[in-house]
């Protein structure tokens, strides 16, 4: 195909989420798209990197794109290569030089520069489900998520609770009497009307998009109420129904999984906000496990990757490893007017291979451009991140799962083996949420997402654990403290694994005081 001749509807830069979600798009309505990438491979900041690809990127920055000359009635933005997803190596960044891993299987890890877990209900699930986009992706869900909190006897004065999604995870809590009731109370409250699931028809999504906000209908006993917090934060809400502030940590950071600071002073999430988030939660616990969280097996660049297979069977056209240099601007078609997107022109060889000459146009036509901040040049990007903020992340690499407490239920005559239903046993994909201003002296929330094996991302008996949170300082002064509570500590034995070798320990114990009385009454 000679791309310098055709014309296309659209041109797409990088594939990134937000990219590959519009190429999608814009392919499905018919559009003629064309879709760029420096890289070797799909997501950007969402990608899923093989070690090799994080060495590189580390190791070896993008070098800038080489000028060409350009026809005389086309003017050049200059832009820039993908700008590289880290900092050149250096003194800020901390980088492994050996792996203890065989070749084989470093070959197996799969790391994810934006672990996201993703509600198993909502609108995001919505829009795969009615696009048929499912068949691309495999998920698995998170097995618990917990919260950190400040406890008395706890390591540094902190300790770790399960964040509770039914009523025997509320029963088994540590929280008192009356805060379970309200708490329970509460969640009765949320409980969403009319709700409109993925598998509805689309004139009854519609409608309740248009009646409400998404896909759940806000009760009637709540709507009178919340008028009387118009203008009011998610926090003022939770105030009136006397809830604790414990309760309020609880709710806000380990339910509702909003990610900034509620404190005073800074809350910002609405009261209708609040509780459509509260309404999320309760809809996506039990949809697919005891969890309301679910995560994409092969990693998070499977959602851009699906989004992208989805416009090429719509009739896009991809082409990776390819840089774009410049956007075109061709004179306005009015006297005085400004002037008007006309392409990009791309990097290096364009289909020159076993071709002695190469083309010295290289423009690529088409009136709309869709692009990544990372295509930027480098002033409006540092704007962007300025805007936008930087992420500081900490990916580990270990040989055992986080000491977390595991379901260790209390044997029952009466329960008998039913007890033991649901119970997790070991915890490999968890999710961890530290609200700000802990004693880790964190501004932000720190998002911890610790992944095995099953989520074909890593070697068998190897885990995965990501630390993120918005950047402060830097990397090692935002994660340092919380990177070494969880991995450093003496006995990296789970709760329940300890327990269990206490119970264990105490049997044999009784079967030996047992013996020796036998032995008495037979002598």
């Amino acid at each position: 195909m000679d791309l310098v001749n055709e014309r296309f509807d659209a041109i797409v830069l990088g594939t990134g989420f937000v990219q590959s979600l519009l190429a999608a798009a814009l392919s499905r309505n018919g559009k003629k798209v064309i879709h760029f990438d420096g890289n070797s491979f799909y997501g950007e900041d969402t990608a899923t990197l093989t070690f090799e690809q994080l060495q590189k990127i580390f190791l070896d920055p993008t070098a800038p794109p080489k000028q060409e000359d350009l026809p005389t009635n086309f003017k050049r933005v200059p832009l820039s290569l993908p700008t590289p997803l880290f900092p050149p190596f250096g003194p800020d960044l901390s980088f492994p030089p050996n792996l203890p891993l065989s070749q084989s299987e470093a070959r197996q890890l799969g790391l994810d520069l934006s672990p996201l877990p993703v509600f198993s209900n909502g609108e995001f699930i919505d829009v795969l489900v009615t696009a048929n986009l499912t068949h691309y992706l495999e998920f698995k869900t998170i097995q618990r998520t917990f919260l950190v909190k400040e406890e008395e006897g706890g390591r540094d004065g902190m300790g770790v609770e399960v964040v509770p999604s039914s009523k025997g995870d509320i029963f088994n809590s540590s929280l008192s009497l009356l805060e379970k009731r309200r708490l329970g109370q509460f969640l009765q409250l949320c409980l969403p009307e009319n709700y409109v699931s993925s598998s509805s028809t689309l004139a009854a999504r519609e409608a309740a998009k248009k009646e409400k906000k998404g896909l759940f209908a806000i009760p009637e006993k709540l709507t009178e109420d919340l008028k009387n917090f118009e203008g009011k934060t998610f926090v003022d809400f939770l105030t009136d129904k006397k809830l604790s502030p414990k309760l309020q940590r609880l709710i806000i950071h380990g339910l509702a999984g909003i990610r900034t600071d509620q404190s005073e002073g800074n809350c910002d999430v609405s009261a209708e906000d609040g509780v459509y988030m509260m309404m999320r939660f309760i809809t996506s616990v039990g949809r697919y496990g005891p969890s309301p969280f679910i995560y994409p097996r092969y990693g998070v660049s499977e959602f851009a990757q699906a989004f992208c297979r989805f416009a090429a069977v719509n009739g896009s056209l991809y082409l990776l490893r390819q840089p774009v240099s410049s956007l075109l601007l061709s004179p306005s078609s009015e006297e005085g007017g400004k002037e008007e997107v006309a392409g990009v022109e791309l990097s290096g060889e364009l289909g020159g291979e076993g071709k002695e000459e190469e083309p010295k146009d290289r423009g690529i036509k088409a009136p709309l451009i869709v692009t990544s901040p990372h295509y930027l040049p480098r002033d409006l990007f540092e704007k962007v991140v300025r805007e936008t903020g930087r992420i500081s992340r900490c990916i580990c690499i270990t040989n055992k799962p986080l000491p977390l407490p595991l379901d260790t239920p209390k044997p029952s005559e009466e329960e008998g083996d039913e007890s033991k239903a649901n119970v997790v046993t070991k915890q490999e994909d968890v999710l961890i949420t530290i609200p700000p201003n802990t004693k880790f002296n964190n501004r932000h929330v720190i998002t911890v997402t610790q992944v095995g094996s099953g989520m074909c991302m890593c070697p068998p008996n190897t885990f995965l654990v990501h630390f993120t949170t918005t950047q402060t300082v830097g990397a090692e002064e935002d994660l340092k403290e919380v990177v070494s509570w969880f991995c450093d500590r003496e006995d990296p034995k789970q709760e329940g694994e300890t327990e269990k070798e206490e119970q264990k320990e105490g049997e044999e114990k009784k079967e030996e005081e047992k013996k020796e009385e036998e032995k008495k009454e037979e002598e």
